[in-house]
This record gives structure tokens, C-alpha cells and sequence, in this order.
């Protein structure tokens, strides 16, 4: 497969494959993107090493989040339900 053929494998799709919409998946990204960018940039800013465990914890957060929503895991199951 051509990287230039459209596909349903990006991040987004999978996370609305997971039951997220549109605007809580973008949402789920940019967290994403603001959570590695502070664990890249707090060393730099605060000349110490020990922010990992605060990122740490909010990542682990957001994992459980995008995984364990309630809500998302609600339309995961009425998806896999058979329709009468």
C-alpha cells in the first residue's frame, strides 16, 4: 500500500473506532501533544530532573481516559451488540 492511499489507521480514526467523536479526539491528541511537550521541556526550564513522576501520573491519566471513558465504553459495547 501506497503511504499516499488513504486509510483507516491513523490516531484519530482509532480513537473514534474506540467511541471517542471527532472533537474528543482531537482533544485526546493535543493532551497528548501538551504531556510530552512538558516532559521534554520541564528539565529544560527548571534545571531539575524530577518532574517525571507528576507527568507520569497525568499520562497514566490520560490513558485511562481515552481507554475507560464511560461514555466511550458505553457505544463500544452497543456497537458490538447484534441490532434486532
Amino acid at each position: 500500500m501506497s503511504f499516499a492511499e488513504a486509510d483507516k489507521g491513523h490516531l484519530h480514526h482509532r480513537l473514534m473506532d474506540l467511541g471517542h467523536g471527532q472533537r474528543r479526539s482531537v482533544a485526546i491528541l493535543w493532551l497528548w501533544t501538551a504531556l510530552l511537550s512538558g516532559l521534554v521541556l520541564y528539565p529544560v526550564y527548571t534545571d531539575s530532573d524530577d518532574g517525571a513522576l507528576p507527568i507520569g501520573i497525568a499520562a497514566l491519566a490520560l490513558v485511562l481516559y481515552t481507554v475507560l471513558h464511560p461514555r466511550a465504553r458505553t457505544e463500544r459495547r452497543a456497537r458490538r451488540e447484534p441490532q434486532p
